[in-house]
């Protein structure tokens, strides 16, 4: 009988094992045959770890109001520093980014499972998770090899997105299985088709500020550099106005629109052919109607899910006891930039200091 049974071996999963008791035992199950691959491919192997410019503005959720009590618990700075203090030195870079400083990846890789192994957290590697089912007071977790019973559950899962760095819909299984309220997920961090056709800008790319609104109202806005294509526009700031798009509701996507307000000096002769505009012009307003957000192939993340009512303040759902969520099996969603790692930490760390502290009081009385 294990103690507790993560379900995951990402960044949130390999950080909670190696926070959680030592006296516990426990496990990692990871369906594939090697861990943390979105943390290998952060910052173009560089590991992009955190960002510093992280507040509550950052990320979408339902309960927006209820990420500072987190943070304060674990910030970027926390996070920073818990790295110095093994050994491990980062640099800032652009867009308030946290990079290695030996510009490696798998150092920040090769540190989480070797303390998951201090921690003796067992990692069980080509487990594919198939369903987890209440018993009287434990869960049953079945997997394509073995079945392992265990007190506590945490899913660190990733979602639907990015299917090819091993993303599932394992999660979204799961929520319909336990008839746990969600919203409908939608694709995000991607490309959006536009109902303009921008082929004649086809792979030029302009800096501009980008809108998303609503009418008059503006849901998202932002300075980044947009890129055009055949099909749409993409680009960093595209990116995050796609996460909140993802968040609206179908009818209010279809008044959606995406202005991009474009200065003198950005508009270039394909601009201006594409827009009939005259030499001269100070500035220009471009309006794009967006039509869909690009598949789950590509998008980075996905928006929505589950609705947090459904979990109490340490992510523990209220029809499972001792079952938690982490990482995208909760819905909050950063923009790009790196911020979902932090939050993969920080979601990581509250849990395991509410089940460290729980485990630690219950054994003192």
């Amino acid at each position: 009988m294990l103690d507790c049974c993560i379900i995951g071996a990402g960044a949130s999963g390999l950080f909670c094992g190696m926070l959680l008791p030592r006296e516990w035992k426990k496990c990692i199950l990871e369906k594939n045959s090697s861990a943390g691959v979105k943390i290998l491919l952060s910052g173009k192997w560089r590991c992009n770890f955190t960002n510093i410019n992280v507040s509550d503005k950052t990320y979408v959720w339902d309960q927006t109001e209820r990420l500072k009590s987190y943070f304060f618990q674990f910030w970027p700075k926390d996070m920073i520093k818990f790295l110095e203090d093994h050994w491990i030195q980062s640099q800032q870079e652009d867009f308030w980014r946290m990079l290695l400083k030996s510009n490696k990846a798998r150092e920040l890789l090769d540190f989480l499972l070797e303390e998951n192994k201090k921690n003796l957290t067992e990692i069980e590697y080509n487990h594919a998770v198939i369903s987890i089912q209440k018993q009287l007071d434990y869960y049953l977790i079945k997997t394509n090899q073995a079945t392992f019973e265990s007190k506590r559950v945490i899913i660190a899962t990733g979602g639907q997105s990015f299917p090819k760095v091993w993303g599932s819909d394992f999660i979204s299984i799961f929520w319909k299985e336990q008839d746990i309220a969600i919203h409908t997920p939608a694709p995000a961090l991607c490309w959006l088709e536009t109902k303009e056709d921008l082929s004649s800008l086809s792979w030029s790319s302009v800096s501009a500020e980008i809108k998303l609104t609503l009418g008059d109202k503006t849901v998202y806005q932002e300075e980044h550099t947009v890129l055009f294509t055949h099909w749409g526009v993409s680009g960093p700031g595209i990116f995050n106005a796609s996460l909140w798009l993802g968040y609206l509701d179908p009818e209010l996507k279809k008044k959606a629109k995406i202005r991009l307000l474009i200065t003198k000096d950005q508009i270039t002769k394909r601009l201006l052919a594409y827009l009939r505009a005259p030499k001269g012009l100070r500035n220009y307003t471009m309006t794009l109607t967006p039509i869909a957000l690009r598949n789950w192939d590509e998008a980075k993340v996905m928006s929505w899910g589950l609705l947090m009512e459904e979990v109490n303040e340490n992510f523990e759902l209220k029809k499972l006891p001792w079952v938690y969520l982490l990482w995208e099996a909760l819905n909050i969603t950063g923009k790009t930039g790196w911020y979902n790692l932090q939050w993969c930490w920080t979601s990581a760390f509250c849990c395991a200091k509410a089940m460290r502290k729980q485990y630690y009081f219950s054994w003192e009385k």
